[in-house]
């Protein structure tokens, strides 16, 4: 090859070989470069899911743990007046709309006595489409009229087990009637329960198991 030769291949840019190899790396990096970006932004996205799962997750538990520490020993009566135990634990399932666990608590503010109504609060909690429920009602003793709201606690739920420490033993069904520290359960008189054990499983969170000390019981 002689000096012009040299010339002119200096100055006349590079071949169509060159350009397309050039090309494909380009893209294999770009290519690399927005799958690694890609499943970044997805893992950030996912993180930030996970944070919002357990912050729910934290606040759902305070206000159980609220709920479940101030029960009263209440009898009261349901929408069509028939007299109720004071507090009614149990796993039935059979309804959309069937609580899963309902109780009278403590504990409700009402400064200077502003709104017409005392300071307990009928609270259940029941599972709809994979949402875990809080329901409460303004008053103990309802009427079909009495205003109730539901807050959503938990999402995602694909079931959920509900099981009540009686002395050495852990029962799946437990109701407390009124009359004294003794409860019916299964037919057999007891004590009331230790403590209650919640066990949900999610898509986010998994399985989990979450106890309860009741108040009252030794």
């Amino acid at each position: 090859m002689t000096g012009d030769d040299q010339g002119r291949r200096a100055t006349g840019g590079f071949t169509l070989v060159e350009v397309l190899l050039a090309v494909a790396i380009f893209a294999v990096i770009a290519a690399a470069g927005a799958g690694v970006l890609a499943v970044a932004v997805d893992g950030r996205g996912q993180m930030a899911d996970l944070a919002d799962d357990l912050d729910r997750l934290n606040k759902a538990r305070a206000l159980m743990k609220s709920d479940f520490a101030q029960i009263a020993r209440r009898p009261v009566r349901d929408a069509m007046g028939n007299r109720q135990p004071f507090v009614f634990y149990g796993n039935d399932q059979s309804g959309a709309d069937q609580p899963l666990l309902i109780l009278t608590r403590h504990g409700w503010d009402n400064p200077d006595a502003l709104l017409p109504r005392g300071g307990l609060q009928w609270v259940d909690y029941r599972l709809q489409d994979g949402v875990l429920i809080r329901r409460a009602c303004l008053y103990p003793d309802r009427v079909p009229e009495t205003p109730c709201f539901d807050q959503p606690l938990l999402l995602g739920i694909e079931s959920l087990s509900l099981r009540f420490r009686v002395g050495d033993q852990w029962l799946d069904r437990y109701e407390l009637r009124s009359g004294g520290n003794a409860a019916i359960a299964g037919g057999n008189l007891v004590m009331l329960p230790r403590a209650l054990e919640i066990i949900t499983k999610s898509q986010s969170l998994g399985s989990l198991r979450q106890l309860f000390l009741l108040p009252g019981g030794p």
